[in-house]
């Protein structure tokens, strides 16, 4: 998983930080969009993440079924950019 270096800085508030100077923390980087892909022989699902457009705090999922020709495959490229999707992860069951 990727990580990303933060510096601490108190919420307004909140007590301060001890004076031991700017301390470095190592935080998740979460993505917004994100697909996931399982690979089958002559399909794949893909299923799309992103936040809910009215919701606060919340994610919606799309899935959609694209066979593995090369034409179909490149739907599925269409799909990802025009969602803006950052990052995908696959799955595989076979040798493929």
């Amino acid at each position: 998983m990727e990580t990303l270096d933060l510096f601490v800085v108190p919420l307004v508030g909140h007590p301060p930080c001890p004076p031991t100077g700017m301390e470095r923390i190592a935080v998740d980087v979460l993505h917004e969009r994100a697909a996931a892909l399982d690979i089958g022989k002559r399909d794949l699902k893909a299923c799309v993440r992103t936040s809910h457009p009215s919701r606060w705090n919340a994610r919606q999922s799309e899935v959609r079924t694209f066979d593995t020709t090369t034409n179909s495959l490149l739907q599925l490229r269409d799909w990802l950019v025009a969602e803006r999707v950052s990052i995908v992860v696959m799955e595989a069951t076979g040798d493929y």
